[in-house]
């Protein structure tokens, strides 16, 4: 549930729900996957003595592509862990200056976790993995889709910040933007 209001569209709204909702869905799909070829592999190993030899290498790229996309939906969704024990005690407009700074140093972060991205997919697009000869861009390409995503979201918050100001747009002074 997004704890956050915002004044967006519906169609922008909607558009937002349901890609936080395909998000999960592939959460949850990523995991069902992970444990059964790891599952699978035990299972193989201790009955045949053998394995599947591509188990290790999907695990770790979906696992990889689990942390960023899970990293978006909190970062959407305002569900991230926080420290609070400086904010809480600032007084509502200090507090809100607050989140904008953290959301503005947030924003040039994931602008150079982005640039650094699509440097290393680039040097990373003709590499293959060890085992299974899939590219290696794969797991940089997590990288370069959680900052993008995420510079959109924080831009998305800053906006917000800035209409809430001109217009009290119904975002309380105790949360963050």
């Amino acid at each position: 549930m997004d704890k956050n209001p915002q004044p967006q569209t519906p169609v922008a709204n909607g558009l937002a729900r349901r890609l936080t909702g395909l998000s999960k869905i592939i959460l949850g799909g990523s995991v069902f996957i992970i444990t059964a070829l790891i599952f699978l592999n035990v299972v193989l190993r201790y009955w045949f003595n053998s394995g599947v030899f591509f188990t290790e290498e999907l695990s770790e790229l979906l696992f990889v592509w689990m942390v960023f996309l899970g990293a978006l939906i909190v970062l959407k969704e305002g569900t991230h862990i926080g420290v609070d024990l400086v904010i809480s005690r600032l007084n509502p407009p200090a507090r809100r200056i607050a989140s904008l700074l953290s959301n503005l140093l947030m924003l040039g972060i994931t602008l150079l976790m982005l640039k650094g991205g699509i440097v290393q997919l680039k040097i990373n697009w003709d590499v293959k993995t060890p085992a299974t000869g899939f590219p290696m861009s794969a797991y940089v390409l997590s990288i370069v889709f959680f900052s993008a995503c995420a510079s959109l979201i924080l831009l998305n918050n800053i906006i917000r910040w800035r209409s809430a100001t001109h217009h009290d747009a119904g975002v309380s002074s105790d949360t963050a933007i």
